[in-house]
């Protein structure tokens, strides 16, 4: 999607997207330039250890994708927060909405300006990447497959992670509740799988109940952000295919609020009374299990101090979730 004049004014609303190839330069050839820029005697060392080991070796040991995604989910948070949320604070969106375009066209924009620079930014640095490694006495591991792949595997993890940002920043308010609920977001399947499995646990006991399943990589398998699919190692060959999927609906789920988002709800923590409902009753569950945890962890006790814990926590999120979608916030 590219509307030129929507573009620039992403651009100039957003004028730190320069520093990202910067980031992405440092994230993907640190480690190996750290590894050329060695001393004569390390890297001779080091030549003789990869020589034994095998090229794969040389690739695994600079290897820098966690650094990398990291550093740039960080400027993604600032970047995302800044293109919704943060419009919805200066009434930015007031002035984005009047222009003579639909609103899927300009949220589209919004996506696309991050992607594109995104995608151009790991494209240059995995280039560099390869020539640092490719003009190296490294140069005899030089595997242009792997090169792509990392850059394959931190452009897919990092869509992911942007379009789910955006998605949030259509159902928030503000440009706090969008990064708080976004971090909710990529790391509540696996909080909440824990949860569930210490209730199975504490009520059923985790050797009666289905004993040959591994419930720890069911639950992250069947539930995890792609983020934490990668992070958690839970394929034993990342597969970009479900990223992909999960980047496409999120996409969509957020074209379809944005074009429904309403001017007057700014501020409130969620921009829909339907969502309310539903975030009503997963927090409550959620803090409910929460309490029971917490009860049984301090009192070392029975099954009797999980349900009150489960009570108290869950009749104080309750309440405290009415007070709070009431509120709106300034951030």
């Amino acid at each position: 999607m590219f509307n030129k004049a929507l573009w620039i004014k992403e651009w100039k609303q957003n004028g730190l997207l320069w520093l990202m190839p910067i980031l992405a330069f440092f994230g993907v050839t640190s480690t190996r330039l750290s590894y050329v820029m060695d001393s004569e005697n390390s890297k001779l060392m080091n030549l003789k250890m990869f020589q034994e080991q095998g090229a794969d070796s040389f690739y695994l040991a600079t290897n820098n994708t966690y650094g990398t995604i990291i550093m740039l989910v960080v400027f993604l948070c600032w970047l995302g927060v800044n293109q919704i949320g943060a419009e919805r604070k200066n009434l930015m969106n007031d002035f984005t909405f009047s222009l003579p375009y639909k609103r899927w066209e300009i949220y589209l924009n919004k996506f696309t300006v991050g992607f594109v620079t995104l995608a151009a930014s790991l494209v240059i640095a995995t280039i560099i990447d390869m020539a640092i490694v490719l003009f190296s006495p490294f140069g005899m591991f030089f595997s242009p497959s792997i090169h792509i792949y990392e850059a394959v595997v931190c452009l897919s993890i990092l869509t992911a992670f942007y379009s789910s940002l955006l998605l949030v920043g259509t159902m928030t308010g503000g440009s706090s509740m969008q990064l708080l609920l976004t971090i909710i977001f990529n790391l509540f399947p696996v909080l909440f799988a824990g949860l569930v499995l210490y209730f199975v646990e504490v009520n059923f006991g985790a050797e009666n109940f289905l004993p040959n399943m591994d419930f720890g990589n069911m639950f992250m398998m069947l539930y995890s952000t792609p983020f934490l699919m990668y992070l958690g190692h839970i394929y034993p060959e990342f597969s970009v295919i479900p990223v992909i999927l999960y980047s496409v609906v999120c996409l969509g789920l957020g074209t379809f609020l944005y074009n429904r988002s309403k001017l007057e709800n700014n501020g409130k923590m969620l921009l829909f009374a339907k969502l309310e409902t539903i975030f009503h009753f997963g927090v409550t569950i959620c803090f409910a299990l929460l309490g029971g945890m917490f009860a049984v962890v301090v009192s070392e006790e029975t099954i009797l101090h999980y349900y009150i814990g489960f009570i108290i926590f869950g009749l104080l999120a309750f309440f405290g979730f009415n007070y709070i979608k009431k509120v709106r916030f300034k951030g």
